[in-house]
């Protein structure tokens, strides 16, 4: 994602590595784990693109749209139960955010994480990019929202080397253990927004969670 000149969200094409913005499912009931995206159906529309897929009882759809007035990203993930059990799911949202130009980023992208700052306000993190030299803030703000029911409060990880593991790029090792985020923000070296909700999906009903991404040079 860009706004402007400036990169919103981490993606190198050259990159080998898992790179862009995630969401992993965790059944808790059968402990099997899958991402969001799936290559069951994919539809590019004019105002969107969505991607369904279905695992075992278990239908997915995920939807992209953008505001270009706001200047607003939104990632809506459906999930409907076609199955006779409730289903409760681990659902979490990942992706590194930027904030500064591409040559920025090729060119030192390590040194240019360390300008980062990290905030939270009713349920949105707030990710600032301090200023070098004269040059004006930029802010970004996200959430992982949702009318359905949860259990628990939404929890959240900035450190990427705890939300991942140590020397892995599969699954992030938080997710694989369903362990607690540590909604700690203080200064990390590699940082990440990794967001979850823990959902409950009765036989039939269907629930939706919204990861909403806003970029702006005002912090309201």
């Amino acid at each position: 994602s860009k706004y402007k000149n400036k990169l919103v969200t981490s993606y190198k094409e050259t990159s080998e590595l898992n790179q862009g913005v995630f969401f992993y499912i965790k059944n808790t009931r059968t402990k099997k784990i899958w991402q969001g995206y799936g290559s069951q159906k994919i539809i590019f529309a004019p105002d969107k693109a969505k991607f369904t897929r279905i695992d075992g009882n278990l239908e997915t759809s995920t939807s992209i749209t953008i505001d270009a007035k706001s200047s607003t990203e939104i990632r809506r993930l459906e999930v409907k139960n076609n199955g006779n059990n409730e289903e409760i799911l681990e659902i979490t949202s990942s992706f590194e955010p930027i904030l500064s130009s591409e040559s920025q980023d090729y060119a030192h992208p390590a040194f240019n994480k360390l300008f980062l700052k990290f905030d939270y306000q009713d349920d949105n993190i707030i990710v600032e990019r301090k200023n070098r030299g004269s040059g004006k803030k930029i802010y970004l703000a996200t959430t992982l929202y949702t009318e359905s029911e949860c259990i628990g409060d939404l929890e959240y990880e900035i450190d990427k080397e705890k939300f991942l593991g140590r020397e892995n790029i599969l699954v992030p090792i938080e997710v694989q253990e369903s362990k607690t985020f540590s909604k700690a923000l203080g200064t990390v070296v590699d940082s990440i927004v990794a967001m979850k909700r823990i959902v409950k999906v009765m036989p039939g009903d269907k629930i939706a969670l919204n990861l909403i991404i806003s970029v702006s040079e005002d912090k309201e």
